[in-house]
């Protein structure tokens, strides 16, 4: 199977899925759960082009060399083969752009992680391990098993910095950075679907709700977190 059947094959089941989870999980309030919805969603897509159906494998198979026969036929008769492998290639190229481009975007920012590690010290507040860095523009993230937050925010007001870092903490506890690298993997084959782009952000969304849900409550002050 080539990459862009596989990848056709795992879009339409994204674009299946994500109509299912729009219509049924979208608006509710159950962030774990949606987070797995989501999560089984892609994990789904990237099975699906491996699913056969045997009993329906030999019918298959039999329209392909119909429909094959046909078209070399009508290829031989009209003579617009070369115009079409033209469409196919051109088609090909510009899909394995996309993926370049995509993968290239994750490895850069796998390796600006890295940077930020090697360039961070690691400080101890309000029973938190943290990474501070100087890069005050970068917001304060969550990857690994490390939290990374820049010297602006560190030294902020006290109850504000906890309440920021209870966040954190929770997306670090969640393990949402591996959501994200499945989410990468599938955005970066179907990065042409917008059924693909829809749930990384749905995941994204969701990640944010869980962090808030349990950052809120172990926080102790719902109203402090809040503001």
């Amino acid at each position: 199977m080539s990459l862009f059947g596989f990848s056709f094959s795992s879009g339409i089941a994204l674009l299946i899925l994500a109509a299912v989870y729009l219509a049924a999980m979208r608006n509710t309030t159950h962030f774990a759960f949606n987070r797995l919805c989501l999560i089984g969603i892609l994990i789904t897509s990237l099975a699906i082009p491996f699913i056969t159906l045997p009993h329906f494998q030999s019918r298959v198979d039999g329209l392909i060399e119909a429909g094959d026969a046909i078209q070399i036929a009508t290829d031989a008769y009209y003579g617009i083969q070369p115009e079409f492998d033209n469409i196919i290639s051109i088609a090909c190229i510009i899909y394995i752009s996309g993926v370049s481009v995509m993968i290239a975007r994750t490895v850069a920012n796998l390796i600006f992680i890295i940077y930020l590690h090697r360039k961070s010290r690691i400080v101890s507040f309000g029973g938190f391990t943290v990474r501070v860095h100087r890069h005050n523009r970068i917001h304060v993230m969550s990857w690994g098993g490390d939290i990374y937050i820049s010297e602006r925010l560190f030294n902020s007001e006290a109850t504000e910095l906890n309440m920021i870092l209870y966040h954190e903490n929770a997306h670090r506890s969640n393990h949402h950075w591996i959501d994200l690298l499945l989410s990468n993997a599938v955005l970066a084959i179907n990065w042409y679907n917008p059924a693909a782009w829809f749930i990384q952000h749905e995941l994204i969304e969701v990640h944010e709700f869980e962090a808030d849900a349990i950052a809120s409550e172990l926080s102790g002050n719902q109203i402090d977190y809040q503001l």
